[in-house]
């Protein structure tokens, strides 16, 4: 017999008692689901019809109605004979709101079972639970009021003296603002916190990524819940809900067309809404791959394998890669790993590509600032603010990678210049402050550049800011070579040997803005580009110059190897001198 949907996901069985609740709320005329906790209370319904044994037994995902040869004979034409009904109807009886199905379908995920949904609601139970959209916090707690309190029950978010049903406190930052949650708004709702746990009633607080509490109200909560990421099984019970007429859908047709569960987790309700317009459950699977496929890759988003590094630094930018995918896939916890790295380099090195390879490779958005277009706001009130403003979308954006450049432009406060010394300690306070504020989250890779590693204040650099530090000298041979076989394919091998001893020495920004003016020469003359036009433009090297550069850098090799000043590693010749 063909199987319907995944029966092994362990939350499957709450997940259709909440789903069954739901239905019942929304057919019933009577009872709003929509009002939320401002200024009123979240009750359940005041009567749960509990269902019977014919239609527990139907909502079962392995039961169907079609004989197995129809099914089997439907599936081979690329139709989902599971979600038809009698009719050949594969369209839900009613509409709900896709944003109530998935977050009523992912609270199922968090709690796993009702037993633990109700262990929250003993005397004195607080529970976190975060990761969860701004914008979708007043449906979250809305849903929990309504469909997860048991009957007798009700969700405040401020405990009445005096009741004698259940009382569940369920605090969430509060905004005029549906999409982002102000400063306000947080040092609100950890006063409340602070009233709410003097009371014997059970806490339950719901928080989105960008509600850093303070450290000392962090220690007494205990370890946050995170609510469930949006996953394949998760999608499929979605899909049995807005496109089938029957709860069920075939997931051995539809399931290998969806992503993989590390692709979803950045599913976006833009993407899943422009998905769920195809007409069924394989067409919504299709377009979600195709929604978040990789673009295509441009000189400007090139992945680590595209790049091609073979230095430390590029391994270490691998490393981030790598372990970023292990915590996303839960096989390592985010303390483990070093979430920081530091780049310096001189300009034209190729940092801010090595950042934006970081997140192409890791399929994660990227965050971007620098302190000069913070500074650019206007006076220090307004950099401070493009500056908390950058940290906070990347916040929301779990996870991401959060590249910031131009650090060095911040400054020291023990710098021995007192001119705008008070503007520069409050620049670092705050950029220090932010780091941390952004450190006792997790899903962020923080990564920063400079030129001047000598000029930042010490506490910038120190491990548990900046844990990993790097620096970006000028490409080797096997890095040129790489950069060229990429810029210009139909060259021989010979033709780009040669070559990349002509840029040795260069910067990647370098090499490029030679290649790029060439090409753009070649094609307004009308001619093919040829290895050696782009040769002969380059400018002349001076008889002998090589010669004295290379007897030049010999020497600080052997007094450096002498003096024991450290390892020789490399020597290089470029046209601007030698290193």
């Amino acid at each position: 017999m063909p199987k319907t949907t995944n029966t092994n996901a362990p939350w499957a069985p709450f997940a259709r008692t909440i789903l069954r609740r739901l239905h019942e709320s929304e057919d019933d005329s009577s009872f709003d689901l929509d009002i939320d906790m401002d200024g009123d209370a979240i009750a359940p319904r005041s009567k749960r019809t509990p269902p019977g044994v014919i239609e527990l037994l139907d909502g079962m995902d392995s039961t169907q109605k079609h004989d197995p040869r129809d099914l089997a004979a439907m599936r081979a034409a690329g139709v989902d004979g599971v979600a038809l009904d009698d009719r050949g109807s594969d369209r839900p009886p009613h509409t709900i709101a896709t944003g109530k199905i998935l977050m009523a379908l992912r609270l199922a995920a968090t709690f796993i079972r009702e037993e633990h949904f109700l262990d929250a609601l003993e005397p004195r139970a607080v529970t976190v639970l975060e990761g969860i959209v701004p914008a979708q916090l007043s449906g979250a707690a809305t849903l929990i009021g309504r469909l997860l309190v048991p009957e007798g029950w009700t969700a405040h978010a401020r405990a009445p003296r005096h009741m004698d049903s259940g009382v569940l406190q369920l605090l969430r930052p509060m905004d005029s603002g549906a999409r982002k949650i102000s400063e306000q708004a947080i040092a609100k709702i950890e006063q409340e916190i602070l009233t709410a746990l003097t009371l014997p009633h059970p806490l339950m607080i719901l928080l989105p990524e960008t509600a850093l509490l303070p450290p000392e109200l962090r220690r007494v909560l205990p370890p946050a819940k995170r609510l469930a990421p949006i996953n394949r099984d998760l999608i499929l019970k979605l899909l049995g809900r807005t496109h089938s007429a029957t709860g069920k859908i075939d997931a051995a047709l539809v399931r290998p067309h969806l992503p993989d569960n590390e692709v979803l987790t950045t599913l976006d309700m833009p993407s899943l809404m422009s998905a769920l317009r195809e007409p069924d459950a394989s067409a919504v699977a299709h377009k979600l791959t195709a929604l978040l496929a990789p673009s295509a890759n441009t000189s400007s988003d090139m992945t680590l394998e595209e790049i091609g590094g073979d230095t430390p630094t590029h391994q270490a930018a691998r490393d981030l890669v790598t372990d970023l995918a292990a915590w996303r896939r839960g096989e390592a916890q985010w303390t483990e790993l070093s979430a920081s790295l530091h780049l310096e380099g001189e300009p034209g090195s190729g940092k801010t590509l090595l950042a934006r390879a970081i997140a192409a490779s890791a399929r994660v958005p990227l965050v971007e600032g620098s302190f000069g277009n913070w500074q650019s706001g206007g006076h220090l009130g307004d950099m401070l603010r493009e500056m908390r403003r950058t940290f906070s979308q990347a916040a929301s954006r779990r996870p991401c990678v959060l590249f910031v450049d131009e650090v060095d432009a911040a400054g020291s406060r023990e710098s021995q210049d007192r001119h705008a010394e008070s503007y520069r300690r409050q620049v670092v306070n705050q950029f220090l402050q932010e780091i941390d504020n952004l450190r006792r989250g997790e899903g962020v890779l923080l990564i920063g550049a400079t030129n001047h590693k000598d000029a930042l204040d010490p506490a910038i650099l120190r491990p548990g800011r900046f844990d990993l530090h790097h620096s970006l000298g000028r490409p080797t041979q096997v890095q040129i070579l790489h950069m060229l076989r990429r810029a210009l394919p139909e060259a021989t091998e010979p033709d780009l040997a040669m070559l990349a001893r002509v840029f040795s020495g260069e910067t990647p920004a370098m090499i490029d803005a030679a290649i790029r003016a060439a090409k753009a020469q070649a094609r307004r003359s009308g001619q093919l580009l040829r290895i050696q036009t782009l040769i002969a433009a380059r400018p002349p090297v001076l008889e002998g110059y090589d010669r004295r550069i290379a007897i030049h850098e010999c020497g600080h090799a052997i007094v450096a190897s002498l003096l024991g000043a450290g390892p020789v590693r490399r020597m290089q010749l470029s046209r601007d001198g030698g290193r």
